[in-house]
């Protein structure tokens, strides 16, 4: 997750200096996608706003957060933990004078969250790689495993890259809908440095920014 932070940093800084008008201005509205319900989400929420305060004349005098997971998320303790947390309060005047407000929004991020064009910003990190639904037509020809294994057979690989393309590209045709010009979208993604998903390899983060020509000439 703090992997992400740099570009976190430097695309937010971009966006309010390139669009210093007073939608930004007055009120920042963001969505955590995917925000689970510990303390990391919190950690999250306060770097935003003390990167935010550095920025000064161009900081955002308020800033709504959408906290959004699936509905079965404990949002409960979530909102439990930053009642604890004067830093990132549901209703809070932060250390650097802005205004933060906190909200839970639960649903599916492959589904419509937001009205059009109300959110200036949004942030996902290690969560796109779980799918809608299991991938259609796998029937049991994985031999009721719950991933790739090194025994499936090459339909199912295919299967779950399939799903995998049709879930992505309604999460970033739905967000286009939601997030207003000019602004942003900051996402990590978990990867391999090598082609077979059965390997071993580590997780590695990797940086979007050089797919995004590819995704724009798809019209995403």
């Amino acid at each position: 997750m703090t992997k992400t932070w740099g570009v976190l940093d430097e695309t937010l800084k971009d966006m309010l200096t390139t669009y210093n008008h007073d939608s930004f201005l007055k009120c920042m509205k963001m969505a955590d996608l995917g925000c689970s319900s510990g303390p990391n989400t919190l950690l999250v929420i306060s770097h935003i706003i003390e990167n935010l305060s550095k920025l000064q004349e161009h900081a955002p005098r308020e800033i709504q957060v959408f906290l959004n997971d699936l509905p079965d998320n404990d949002f409960n303790n979530l909102f439990k933990l930053m009642a604890m947390n004067t830093s990132t309060n549901t209703n809070t005047k932060t250390k650097s004078n802005i205004e933060c407000y906190i909200y839970g929004a639960p649903g599916s991020f492959y589904g419509r969250l937001f009205s059009n064009n109300s959110l200036h910003f949004a942030y996902l990190t290690s969560s796109i790689h779980w799918l809608s639904q299991i991938p259609q037509g796998l029937g049991k020809s994985n031999k009721e495993n719950i991933y790739l294994t090194t025994t499936s057979p090459p339909q199912v690989f295919e299967a779950y890259s399939k799903q995998f393309e049709r879930d992505f590209t309604t999460f970033l045709k739905l967000r286009g809908d939601e997030i207003r010009g000019g602004g942003r979208m900051v996402l990590g993604l978990l990867g391999r440095s090598v082609a077979d998903p059965t390997s071993k390899d580590e997780f590695k983060l990797r940086s979007s920014r050089k797919h995004l020509p590819i995704w724009l000439q798809r019209g995403l």
